[in-house]
């Protein structure tokens, strides 16, 4: 739920910015957990955008790598889906 939750934040918060410098995984996980643990106001900065976004991604490929999907919500597809 927890992910579901972040995921949509990120959804919602994208926005045009350049992307920080990269982290590793472990620190993208510390940062979505600690965004997943505080007050969303992160998300109303474009630097908190721009940290969301990024440590999302580098969560992602990192899960991706290691054969983990990110949960379906619902009324999403999948992309390549027709």
């Amino acid at each position: 739920m927890v992910r579901a939750v972040a995921f949509g934040l990120v959804v919602l918060a994208c926005a045009c910015a350049p992307a920080p410098a990269s982290m590793s995984a472990g620190e993208a996980s510390e940062r979505l957990a600690r965004f997943a643990a505080s007050p969303a106001d992160d998300a109303c900065t474009p630097q908190g955008r721009a940290m969301l976004r990024e440590a999302v991604r580098v969560y992602g490929a990192a899960m991706e790598e290691a054969g983990v999907a990110w949960p379906e919500l619902p009324g999403r597809r999948r992309r390549g889906a027709a």
